[in-house]
């Protein structure tokens, strides 16, 4: 079996992981408890869960799905996060590593390593910004599932995180291979690869050459401020306007455009706008690959 596909299920046991750690931060920070203290335990009788017990879904099965000391049931959406978590970051490998859909060019000419498993860093990082994208949507919604808001915390994180990827690894892809082990010693030339999904024009008005800090804060608070002036006219919570503009600023203004339109056609009225803008943003991370390239090709931008 190729080696890409060892790295495949490596990244889907990953996600799981990180899924058993979203169940944590969704069913504590949502109400106002501390995500690091106590370790994980039982909400009913509060008796300690046993290492071998988070272990993601095998865990749960062995547990029989209730607790092993008074027997109080588990909720099912504790597999469904660990699971859906796997398979989400699983997809984006797809889409970032194996399909190669943005084009790296320092990817591009070694393909065949790639298929055959030699995966470039490069690739590992540009990997982790989507999967961190799918992560705070996740735990948005599964936050908004609960109490029908989304804490700010995950929203503040989401804005700092945009501005600095904004600011360290702005829009575009590489225009050359460059080696980053060279790149890490010698920071003169500036960032080597960007994170950003999109320039806020094609081509970036001029003063905003691609490569440099100012187009890539530009982006991110481009994308900050139409999460602000959309949600600011929809009167939504405050936590739910944090998050927007937070993803706002990591996603750009083209991926936020589309996803508070996506938000808008999953049931205007019918669910929250708390648990349908995270729904929405997962949407579009993954259908981003098509949606982004009939944008670039119709819309020019």
């Amino acid at each position: 079996m190729p080696l890409i596909y060892t790295w495949w299920l490596l990244v889907f046991l990953i996600g799981m992981v990180v899924g058993s750690a979203l169940n944590v931060l969704i069913y504590r920070v949502a109400f106002g408890k501390s995500a690091w203290w106590p370790a994980s335990r039982c909400f009913t009788c509060f008796s300690a869960i046993r290492p071998y017990h988070n272990i993601p879904i095998l865990g749960y099965m062995l547990l029989g799905g209730k607790c092993r000391v008074c027997k109080t049931p588990y909720s099912i959406h504790y597999v469904w996060t660990e699971l859906g978590v796997g398979l989400l970051f699983a997809a984006m490998f797809y889409l970032d590593i194996h399909s190669r859909w943005q084009i790296q060019p320092a990817v591009w000419s070694v393909y065949y390593l790639v298929l055959m498993g030699a995966v470039p860093v490069e690739s590992w990082l540009m990997l982790f910004y989507p999967c961190l994208w799918l992560s705070l949507a996740w735990i948005a919604l599964g936050s908004a599932r609960l109490t029908g808001t989304i804490p700010h915390c995950y929203g503040v994180i989401a804005g700092l995180m945009g501005l600095a990827v904004g600011l360290l690894m702005p829009w575009p892809w590489p225009t050359e291979s460059l080696d980053l082990r060279l790149w890490l010693l010698d920071v003169s030339h500036g960032p080597i690869w960007g994170m950003q999904p999109r320039p806020i024009l094609n081509p970036p008005p001029s003063g905003l050459s691609g490569h440099t800090a100012w187009l890539g804060i530009s982006v991110a608070l481009a994308g900050a401020c139409i999460g602000w002036l959309a949600l600011r006219f929809l009167g939504t919570t405050s936590g739910v306007l944090a998050f927007g503009v937070g993803m706002g600023a990591m996603m750009g203004w083209q991926m936020t455009l589309v996803s508070l339109i996506t938000a808008a056609g999953l049931g205007w009225g019918k669910r929250p706008l708390a648990v349908r803008l995270p729904l929405a943003m997962l949407l579009v991370i993954l259908a981003w690959p098509w949606l982004g390239a009939t944008m670039w090709t119709l819309l020019r931008v």
